[in-house]
Parts: structure tokens; C-alpha cells; sequence
């Protein structure tokens, strides 16, 4: 995502097709459209200070390759799994072994993960969840307007998003089997 004045003229060209790129966040800073074009539109610029909008790059810094392609890997697959592509994580005896509270927070209007991805997730953990175990223990919470990345960052979101976390961290604690 990086932005250097001094770059080559491959990488000024490669700036300049980004412009090309389809997205709903139109932004001219060449950051923003090396940051949607990598990971996608992560943030909602509706919801951010200039301030933060010009420390950008200081979040993504350089890619790590490594995990875009786990990611490719978990694309082509469909689901998530492991390095060698074998579902490991969501089976359903993983499912029905959680004891933890889990609440799946979601932005409205994040289109990086989108919100019938988390209500798809939820519903799996619903479906799985040890028998005994009340259908309280994972709860899905979506937040009005807000994308990904804007919930953590947003100018707004110590008011609008904060208090949504700490409501979930409260009833989660209230939730949760002390240790054997």
C-alpha cells in the first residue's frame, strides 16, 4: 500500500490504472487505492477523520504475500482450512467443543466480509453448539452504516461502536464457564 514519490515509473503507471479499479470508495489518494485493490474496501470513508485518513498506510504497511495466498487458498475452497487445504478448524466436533461466549460483530455495510457471511457463520455456530449449551452463548450483532475496519477507526466509533463492544464483553462475562 505503500506511497513513494520517488517510485519508478512502473509503479506511477500501476497507480494510475488503479483509478480503473471497480469500487464505491472513490478516493484519489493512491494508499486508499492500493489498500482497496490488496484487501478490499475495508474502510468506510464516510466514518473517518482526515487525520486518520492521511495514517492510512501507517495500518497495511507492506503486504504480507504469505497470507494472501492462505487466502486465495481459503477462496478457492470455500471455507476455512489450513495451509494444505484440509478443513481442520470449522468442524462439527470443534463446534460442539466450545464453552467461550463468541459474538460475531458485523458492519451493516461492510463489503469486505459481508453481513450474510456473518449471519451464515453465526447460524453454523447455532447449528453446532454442544447440546447443553444455551443458544445464548453466540450472539450475531450488526452495526447500522458502519464497514470493517470504520468500527475500530472511525471517528464516530468510540460513541456509536464502542459501547456495542462493551455491552458484548459484559454479557459474554456472564456467560462464560469458569475453568474446571
Amino acid at each position: 500500500s505503500d506511497d513513494d514519490l520517488r517510485a519508478s515509473w512502473r509503479s506511477r503507471l500501476f497507480d494510475r490504472l488503479l483509478r480503473f479499479h471497480p469500487t464505491q470508495e472513490h478516493r484519489s489518494s493512491s494508499v486508499c487505492r492500493r489498500t482497496i485493490f490488496m484487501y478490499g474496501e475495508v474502510i468506510r470513508h464516510e466514518h473517518i477523520s482526515s487525520e486518520t485518513h492521511g495514517r492510512i498506510y501507517d495500518f497495511f504497511d507492506r503486504a504480507n504475500l504469505t497470507s494472501f495466498a492462505h487466502i486465495a487458498h481459503m477462496i478457492r475452497a470455500g471455507r476455512i482450512v489450513n495451509r494444505y487445504g484440509e478443513n481442520v478448524y470449522l468442524t462439527p466436533e470443534n463446534g460442539r467443543a466450545i464453552t467461550t461466549p463468541l459474538t460475531f460483530f458485523q458492519g451493516e455495510r461492510n463489503r469486505l466480509f459481508r453481513p450474510d457471511g456473518g449471519k451464515a457463520t453465526y447460524d453454523w455456530f447455532q447449528a453446532h453448539r454442544h447440546p447443553t449449551r444455551s443458544a445464548e452463548l453466540f450472539t450475531y450483532l450488526e452495526m447500522p452504516g458502519y464497514g470493517h475496519l470504520d468500527n475500530f477507526i472511525g471517528e464516530h466509533a468510540a460513541c456509536d461502536v464502542f459501547p456495542r463492544f462493551d455491552e458484548a464483553f459484559t454479557r459474554m462475562a456472564t456467560l462464560a464457564t469458569p475453568p474446571a
